[in-house]
Order: structure tokens, then sequence, then C-alpha cells
């Protein structure tokens, strides 16, 4: 197929890209002009130029494709809906509009488990799930914009495909995602865990299952992707086994976190850095479940899931190989969890060799 993607240089296409070209598709990557490509620029791909808020830019690019990936989304935990709101809905909408001009055989929709929600109780959620109560704008965002890209596809009769991936953490993660910037935080005791229950999934099982979307699974329906439902705690503990060091764990009540975290977002505003957590992200899940059920993907898209130690070493191996960590702390995990050749300059024009 020649297939559109959207969002190409982000962290899940970075690593869905050359599964594509191993495929046999004819990839055409849709980035922001003067967007950092530094994670896909080995490939040899031509890239088309512009902003999902751009109709006619979006048009232009999706002439003569017979398939769109639409990933691009501000991936962001602010308190702003200004910030997430506009790109997640217009940007839906145009990528529908532009497949029913193009008769576009088919959109593979990167949604999220926000848009499903999370419970009080320890159970896993379906995509029969919807996250009503949304107080994250990020999770107001993906579960309005799901909803109104599977309405317009519906009624102009376009293919569309939903994929609702969880906490996604690994490699090739360049700009540093809030999962990822979850894992760095808790590793440097910039962040602490809280009651409550957390997902994760590995990037490189997202990218395969979008691959396999192209030409599997039935139209208006939603995949949960997610490999391993944890206990935050549980979560703490497992990585101090793994990496020697972890998050505190706070047992405090709501009532107590919230205005906490606000008082520290002042705090932070002062020295003009991003704090490790926002109010919103504390309401949202202190206390909460984001627990979800991934079987249906595995069966659909015919994969196994990776294990979750797995992720968690391949994601702090990225990130020391990025230097993201401390000085002494970045040597020690390095050389711990050594970079695969693979991660050299991202320029490396045979990193599909590698």
């Amino acid at each position: 197929m020649r297939v559109l993607v959207t969002g190409a240089n982000g962290h899940i296409g970075c690593n869905l890209l050359p599964i594509l070209i191993e495929e046999g598709h004819e990839v055409v990557p849709f980035v922001r002009e003067g967007a950092d490509t530094r994670g896909i620029d080995g490939l040899g791909l031509t890239f088309a130029r512009g902003d999902v808020l751009d109709g006619d830019a979006l048009g232009r690019a999706a002439e003569g494709c017979d398939a769109i990936i639409h990933m691009a989304a501000v991936y962001s935990m602010s308190n702003d809906p200004e910030v997430v709101m506009a790109p997640a809905i217009e940007g839906s909408k145009n990528v529908v509009r532009a497949a029913t001009s193009h008769g576009i055989g088919r959109i593979v929709y990167t949604s999220s488990t926000v848009s499903i929600g999370k419970r009080r109780a320890p159970v896993a959620l379906t995509e029969a799930d919807w996250a009503d109560d949304a107080v994250l704008p990020y999770a107001i965002a993906k579960r309005d914009s799901e909803r109104a890209a599977a309405r317009l596809a519906a009624e102009a009769g376009v293919d569309l495909i939903i994929l609702n991936p969880t906490g996604i953490y690994g490699r090739w993660d360049l700009r540093l995602t809030p999962s990822n910037a979850f894992a760095l935080n808790w590793l440097t005791g910039r962040a602490q865990t809280v009651p409550g229950g957390t997902s994760v999934v590995d990037v490189r099982d997202v990218a395969l299952a979008h691959a396999r979307a192209l030409t599997r699974g039935a139209a208006g329906e939603r995949h949960i992707l997610c490999a391993a439902n944890l206990v935050s705690k549980e979560l703490g503990a497992r990585l101090k086994a793994l990496f020697g060091v972890g998050p505190l764990y706070m047992p405090a009540p709501r009532w107590v976190l919230i205005p906490a975290t606000a008082c520290l977002e002042a705090l932070f505003a002062l020295v003009g850095k991003e704090p490790p957590y926002t109010r919103s992200v504390v309401k949202e899940w202190a206390h909460n479940h984001a627990w979800f059920d991934g079987s249906k993907a595995e069966r659909v898209f015919d994969f196994k899931y990776r294990d979750t130690d797995e992720t968690l070493i391949d994601a702090v191996s990225w990130l020391a190989h990025q230097g993201r960590f401390p000085g002494r702390l970045n040597a020690r995990l390095s050389e711990a969890f050594p970079p695969e050749p693979a991660w050299g300059p991202s320029s490396n024009p045979n990193r599909l060799k590698a």
C-alpha cells in the first residue's frame, strides 16, 4: 500500500515506519515544517510537510494513498485545554475529510486508553467503556476526537479502525513523551507513586499493531493495547528491583495530594521548569486504577505482548542512551543496560539493517 502517516516523527512513528518499509509499503511521512525528524531521517523517505490543522496540506499529501495511519496529536499532561483540544479534534476531522476526498480505503486511528477511562476499583476496562468522567484535558481531547472521527467516518462510509494504547514505554522517544518521563522521574526521585493502579505497553508492540491494522480488524471497532496492569506501589518496587533506584510511595488521600500538587506546580513555575505531575494528572489517576483488557488486540492482530520487565529495561536503556539521567546514574545504567547497535546516530542510513 501507499500509506500516509501523520505524526510520523513521534514515538510510535519512529518504531512503526521501519516495519512498514520492511513489509513493502510505500510510506509518506506527514510532518510539520521544522519538526524534529532525527528518528526517521535515516529511512530514505520523502516527507510531506504540513499540519493536520491545514486540511489543504493534508489533502495534498493524501492524494494517491491507499491508507492513512493517523497518529499526530499533542501528547501533554497540561492543565490547559487549548494545548491539546484543537489538534486532536480538528486534526482528526481533517484526516477523515482527506480520506473521503481521495477514496482512501482505511484509516488506522490512534486514540488512547484515556478515552476509555479509569475506575476506583481494581478492574480491567474494555473497549465498551468510555471516559465520560475525564478531567485531564488530554483525556477529554482524545475521547472527543475519537468519537468525532468515528462518527464522521461512519457517515462518509470510510473504513476507520481505532487503536487505544495505554502508557507507552520504550525506544526511539527523542522528545520524551509523558509516559517515558514518568519512568525517568520515578527513577530520579522527582516523582512518587501514589495509591491506585497503572498500565504498561511496549512501543514495539504498539507499532506492530498499527502495521497489522492496515489489513486486519473490523471498521469502527476499538482495540486496547495493554500488556500489563500494575498496582502503582508494586510498579515502584519493580523499578527498584530492576535498577537499584525507585520512587517513594506516598499513601496520602486525594484531598491532600491535589492541593499539594498545586503548590508543587507553583514552585516549579517560579524556576521556569515543568513539574513531574500536574493537578489534572493527580485528579485523573490518584486512587484510581487505569487498568485495561488488551486481549482483543492480541487476537485480532496476532501478536503477543512483551514482558513488562523487558519493556521497562528497554525504556531505561533508551533514556540512558539519550543521557536523560543525572551523570553517575546515567553512567551506571548505561553500563548495566547498554544501548543496541541500531541506536547509533539516528541519521544512520543503515538503520533498517542494524
